[in-house]
């Protein structure tokens, strides 16, 4: 049993290294393997978070039935082993997402509900996800009044345990948020909080990208077209796509 337990350790190093540098068929062949040897090596814990990683990277790669059926696999060993407050959050967050993904938000707002039913419970990442999928499950939704007050709860939050990152994602949420219901002094207040964050660095091409198509969008909308062509120029000129 104790080579089957190293197994499955260097196999989930493996697919963590993989799933760091974007390779995520590699990463979902080794989480393959070391849920293989967490089986034989009788691990039962420790396959739960081997499910619940592989079902993100399955998820990401789009492959929602499979990454459904092993959540479900994380659910059904989590529930044998009496660990629900420890496993169930993070379970019902990734297949809140595949649903809202899918457009099944009533699907998604059950897993949602059983989440804020153990708020109190969560952990300090986990907090950010919920609020971050919620928002997200309003926005996709259209229902932007009620995506702004959950970014703004998450913006708060990133401000009291100084996420700089996750405070940037806040941002740029309550930006495209105000934006879509044509608040544009609200959008470019936000906006502008995290304009130099992104477009001074290089190493998030795809939301410096994803940025500067906003702002186009907010001057077009403040009928600025000379400020929203001089961007877009900017935009088709860099030296990256938002495939990089």
């Amino acid at each position: 049993q104790r080579t089957y337990s190293l197994a499955t350790g260097a196999y989930n190093d493996i697919a963590v290294f993989f799933q760091t540098i974007g390779i995520r068929d590699s990463a979902i062949f080794y989480l393959n393997k070391a849920i293989a040897s967490s089986t034989l090596s009788n691990e039962k814990e420790k396959r739960i978070n081997i499910y619940i990683n592989l079902a993100d990277n399955l998820a990401q790669n789009s492959d929602f039935t499979n990454a459904t059926a092993t959540y479900r696999k994380a659910l059904l060993l989590s529930d044998s082993l009496k660990l629900q407050k420890k496993y169930n959050a993070p379970i019902y967050l990734g297949l809140s997402k595949i649903y809202i993904d899918l457009n099944n938000f009533d699907q998604a707002d059950t897993y949602l509900t059983l989440i804020e039913n153990q708020q109190d419970s969560l952990e300090l990442y986990e907090q950010f996800y919920y609020l971050t999928t919620r928002g997200n499950y309003y926005f996709n939704k259209d229902e932007h009044e009620k995506s702004i007050p959950v970014y703004h709860k998450l913006l708060e939050l990133t401000k009291k345990y100084n996420q700089i990152d996750n405070r940037m994602i806040a941002e740029i949420n309550l930006g495209e948020s105000h934006l879509r219901l044509h608040h544009l002094d609200s959008a470019q207040y936000y906006l502008n909080n995290v304009s130099d964050y992104y477009f001074n660095q290089i190493k998030n091409p795809a939301t410096s990208f994803y940025l500067r198509g906003l702002f186009a969008y907010l001057y077009l909308l403040k009928n600025d077209t000379k400020k929203a062509e001089q961007l877009l120029n900017q935009w088709l000129k860099l030296p990256y796509t938002i495939q990089d």
